[in-house]
């Protein structure tokens, strides 16, 4: 009777595995699977722990954003609530379905599954945290606009301009700039520049510390004006006027109803009394400027007087007086005085004669000197006072 290590022996030695066609080809696949799972499921972990660690120092008051990975067609998703264990056997039970969907896919295209290193995918990871970091940061800054307007651009000064803000968002800080050493931290205000000059306007607006605006610059043309200056004299019955005013184009006086345009004139006074004189002068660029006087004169009648008379009845200088061309336009009071400073004559009208007699003797005055005094009143309530001597004849 055989042994028993015989009798298994020979059994072993005479054993055929049948032959079975594709046998050493599904031989080779599950090594190849095998082989796949193992360093899928490596990376998987590695690139887990990574992610994990990475999205927890870039943002931990923030609940890390989900991460995902074409890598093998498998989805990884890390939360910072969320266990590193737990995550490591999710994503394992994942990775064991889809392995056989991997491996059909990679036999039917005929490529070679690349596995990226944890340094690859670390790299990749900030990248992007930096990006959407940057692209954050843009975006706020960029958020709120300003601009302004303005009621006028030029003008003559003192020019007064209305600035009006124009912006985005709310609780905001202005600093306006006005280009003439001059701001503002008013929403809409108005500047007043006194001098004339080319003047650069822009408006700064800022909502927080980061978010600030600074608008393009706007221009102010300010043109000087002249000034109205002048001089005046009298003479007789004329006024003399002369402008003292540089770099003017155009010269215009009023007075009363009178308009006249130069820069000398002379006007003829008809009055005594004030006079407004207004002077109004402009230069190339539009701009003017007037000057306003009271003018106090003081209207000289046209009458005149003879130094001497002879009172013979001759008809030649036989009567002392004022002389005028009409006399119904005027009313005199006169007054003769001799030496001692009686008054010998004294009448009141037009015309006012004395034939050199004593008004209360009748008796005719004796050669000599005598000192009149005369007061004459014209229609238009003009009033002049005449002295001066005449000599008497015989």
């Amino acid at each position: 009777m055989k042994r028993f290590e015989d009798i298994i022996k020979e059994k072993v030695e005479n054993f055929e595995y049948p032959y079975e066609q594709g046998a050493w080809e599904n031989y080779n696949r599950r090594r190849r699977t095998q082989k796949i799972k193992k360093w899928g499921l490596a990376s998987t972990v590695i690139i887990g722990i990574i992610t994990t660690v990475v999205l927890i120092l870039t943002k931990p008051e923030k609940a890390v954003m989900p991460f995902h990975s074409k890598q093998n067609n498998v989805i990884i998703t890390t939360n910072n609530s969320i266990p590193l264990n737990t995550q490591v056997n999710e994503i394992k039970t994942n990775k064991d379905k889809q392995t056989q969907t991997t491996i059909n896919h990679q036999e039917n295209n005929q490529s070679t599954i690349k596995q990226e290193s944890p340094q690859t995918v670390t790299n990749n990871i900030t990248d992007l945290s930096t990006t959407m970091s940057e692209n954050n940061a843009q975006n706020t800054s960029t958020l709120n606009t300003a601009s302004f307007t303005k009621n006028s651009s030029q003008g003559c000064a003192p020019l007064e301009v209305q600035f009006t803000a124009i912006t985005t968002g709310k609780n905001c800080q202005y600093l306006w700039n006005f280009g003439d050493g001059t701001t503002a931290n008013e929403k809409n205000p108005i500047h007043l520049y006194k001098k004339g000059g080319k003047y650069n306007v822009y408006l700064t607006v800022q909502w927080n510390e980061k978010d600030k605006y600074t608008t393009d610059v706007q221009t102010i043309q300010v043109y000087n004006k002249p000034t109205a200056l002048f001089d005046y004299s009298l003479e007789n019955n004329t006024v003399r006027f002369e402008s003292r005013t540089k770099q003017a184009i155009s010269h215009k006086w009023l007075i009363e109803d009178t308009i006249v345009n130069g820069s000398y004139w002379k006007f003829d006074i008809t009055h005594s009394g004030k006079y407004m004189v207004q002077y109004i002068v402009e230069n190339a660029d539009g701009c003017s400027d007037t000057s306003i006087k009271d003018i106090n004169v003081s209207y000289k009648m046209p009458v005149q007087f003879a130094n001497a008379f002879s009172p013979d009845n001759d008809g030649i200088n036989d009567f002392f007086g004022p002389q005028v061309i009409d006399y119904s336009y005027y009313q005199f009071t006169m007054n003769i005085f001799n030496k001692t400073g009686k008054c010998v004559f004294y009448t009141k009208g037009s015309p006012a004669l004395w034939d050199g007699n004593d008004k209360e003797t009748k008796q005719s005055c004796p050669a000599g000197i005598y000192i009149y005094k005369i007061i004459a009143v014209d229609k238009k309530g003009n009033k002049n006072e005449f002295s001066g001597q005449i000599k008497l004849l015989r």
